[in-house]
């Protein structure tokens, strides 16, 4: 399957979509600071989720991918721009905009500590509240193996990272 022909119909993929918005990002801060051969790692990161993918999220992927290349390989991407359809030069377009709520992921992994040791860890959805969150470690085996019995003294919780459980 060719990434330079578009492809029709189909659903939007979030997890494609947070891939190019985090291409976008990353491409832009490496080409503001001259970092060339991480923008070339994000872009052929983008090109593996982007061959893997269909639908919308797809297309939009890859025409978001030849923006992004436009500057280090500009007669290549001005050659696919144009066989997928687009009007005008590849290096007149907008530059491709980053959104952090597109960027975020779904769901994170947290780490828990009892006496400053990691523990145990697990997945939740992103944006759990810290109460929560706090439930779902205390509750976990490992949490209460390593308590031995022992009633914890505090329970410090970092959103979307880490619940860290304090004993005397």
């Amino acid at each position: 399957m060719a990434l330079a022909q578009p492809q029709a119909g189909g659903e939007a993929d979030p997890e494609v979509d947070r891939e190019v918005q985090r291409a976008i990002k990353r491409v832009t801060e490496d080409l503001e600071s001259f970092s060339f051969n991480t923008a070339v790692a994000a872009l052929m990161e983008l090109s593996n989720v982007l061959q893997k993918a269909s639908g919308p999220s797809r297309d939009t992927g890859v025409a978001t991918l030849v923006l992004l290349l436009a500057p280090l390989a500009p007669h290549m991407t001005e050659e696919l721009w144009h066989r997928r359809g687009g009007s005008g030069s590849v290096h007149q377009q907008t530059w491709p905009s980053f959104d952090p709520k597109l960027a975020a992921p779904s769901e994170v992994t947290i780490v828990v500590q009892v006496a400053g040791k990691m523990r145990d860890r697990f997945t939740a959805p992103a944006g759990t509240s810290k109460a929560e969150l706090q439930r779902l470690a205390l509750k976990s085996e490992k949490v209460q193996a390593a308590l031995g019995g022992k009633t914890p003294t505090n329970v410090i919780v970092v959103p979307d990272r880490l619940v860290s459980v304090v004993l005397e």
